[in-house]
């Protein structure tokens, strides 16, 4: 089988949610059919460490997918020739696009309707295409994908779907996450805190995950209990930032909070794994990885009840 991929996310040292998704799946699906062929669909120049083994081949679709103008030309027009070109039986796309134009069949996967339920949080155009195209992706593709029974019975709702056209298939941890030891943690802490204990909070910052209360919770944690902690938030400066930058200027506790950028797998693992706790407040999520690489690495988490976040955490924080 000639299996096309659309690998937009697979973004050199700039992996997140989807990113993170697609090189943890497709490393193994190329090792698990080593007979089938596939061609990694990138938009921009792209890395050899995403071409996994030698059934994979890589190229770029002109033009870069990054607005949707673009998006539009992309997956429309540009897609659609490369796959008729390489004689493509399927298409994946993980990141809820397809195309409408191709007659390929195709395998979606839609994490979450986020923007279905917090438009104002995305610029007025985004938020137009994503409203109009992907109840059409929905509909069009020949078999869907999601993570968790949430963001399925969401997509039945609000596209009117089908169970039986939804396939769930759950997020993971990677398996090399192990729980620190006592002295990996220690170490940790003077790299990271210097030397401090703190808490932890992860995702690229933006108004679902909710960091200005994030940080207000933090200021009311440090005038109750007056401990030396830490809040330490991994995770790039996306958009709509103006409620964090002034949580962080109205705080009196700024110098106990460090936004640390974005980090590759291992520092967030060494960061996360020495935590006292996972702080994940968001306010829509169609999963929440976090949460179970919390898990995995054996630290608390306080989580709010929103959305998916109770299904995923099963009992195992504290709400």
């Amino acid at each position: 089988m000639r299996i096309a991929v659309n690998t937009r996310f697979l973004l050199p040292d700039q992996l997140e949610g989807i990113g993170r998704y697609e090189h943890q799946l497709l490393r193994r699906l190329v090792r698990l059919r080593p007979k089938d062929q596939f061609l990694f669909c990138f938009d921009r120049p792209f890395d050899q460490r995403y071409i996994y083994d030698k059934n994979v081949e890589g190229c770029v679709v002109h033009p870069p997918a990054r607005h949707p103008f673009l998006w539009y030309l992309w997956y429309e027009w540009s897609l659609p020739r490369r796959l008729r070109r390489w004689r493509a039986d399927l298409l994946i796309s993980m990141d809820g696009y397809t195309s409408l134009s191709s007659k390929v069949p195709d395998l979606l996967v839609i994490h979450d309707l986020a923007n279905f339920h917090a438009p104002d949080q995305v610029p007025w155009l985004v938020r137009r295409y994503l409203q109009y195209y992907v109840p059409r992706y929905a509909h069009k593709a020949s078999r869907l994908a999601t993570v968790s029974e949430y963001s399925k019975r969401d997509m039945q709702e609000q596209l009117q779907l089908a169970d039986k056209k939804i396939s769930l298939i759950p997020n993971g941890v990677p398996a090399n996450w192990q729980a620190l030891d006592p002295d990996e943690k220690i170490q940790a802490r003077k790299q990271w805190a210097d030397g401090h204990f703190y808490f932890c909070a992860l995702g690229a910052i933006h108004p679902r995950k909710n960091v200005d209360g994030i940080i207000r919770g933090f200021d009311a944690f440090k005038k109750n209990t007056g401990l030396p902690h830490l809040l330490l938030i991994i995770g790039r400066q996306a958009w709509q930032l103006d409620a964090v930058q002034k949580a962080l200027s109205d705080s009196p506790f700024r110098d106990s909070i460090r936004l640390v950028g974005y980090q590759p797998d291992e520092a967030v693992h060494q960061i996360l794994g020495a935590a006292d706790a996972l702080l994940f407040l968001s306010l829509f999520e169609g999963f929440g990885v976090p949460m179970i690489e919390a898990m995995q690495l054996g630290i608390p988490i306080v989580y709010s009840d929103r959305s998916v976040i109770p299904e995923v955490a099963g009992g195992a924080g504290e709400m």
